[in-house]
């Protein structure tokens, strides 16, 4: 038992706090996680052999009316989304870059940098966006523009 005063009295302290934490746990009501929304494997099945064609018989048509499969050749590849979640922004290690609005799945912009790429993160919106490229981060806006 450590005999400094304030170790002790801090020890006490974290004590009481867990008491208190696991008290107001036990009173909260918990959601259930068997509620919608939730893959179960039967048995020894792993959820993550799962097919996107399985999934889909089983989701409501507003849903489905949402997956979209995208080929893509120079990944692995970083992603982005806008705040609002309308656009999405890709970018592939091997220096491809695009912009796809995924709600109406249209193509914004899409090029090339030739350049080994390490992240992209939109700005304020999908008019800019950065890409930390092999050597220097550069801003381009939604034409694939350099603006900096």
């Amino acid at each position: 038992m450590p005999k400094d005063k304030r170790v002790l009295a801090r020890l006490k302290n974290k004590k009481v706090l867990d008491k208190e934490i696991k008290k107001r746990l036990e009173e909260r009501e918990v959601l259930l996680p068997e509620q919608l929304g939730f893959l179960e494997g039967e048995g020894v099945e792993r959820t993550l052999k799962f097919k996107q064609e399985e999934i889909k018989e089983h989701l409501p048509n507003d849903n489905v009316n949402n997956i979209f499969d995208v080929d893509l050749e120079h990944g692995p590849y970083y992603v982005d989304y806008t705040r609002n979640g309308k656009y999405l922004l890709l970018g592939g290690k091997k220096g491809h870059l695009s912009i796809l609005d995924w709600k109406e799945k249209s193509l914004v912009t899409e090029f090339s940098v030739n350049e080994r790429i390490r992240d992209v993160q939109f700005m304020q919106d999908e008019k800019l966006f950065a890409v930390a490229q092999k050597k220097y981060t550069y801003i381009y806006d939604n034409n694939g523009l350099e603006i900096h």
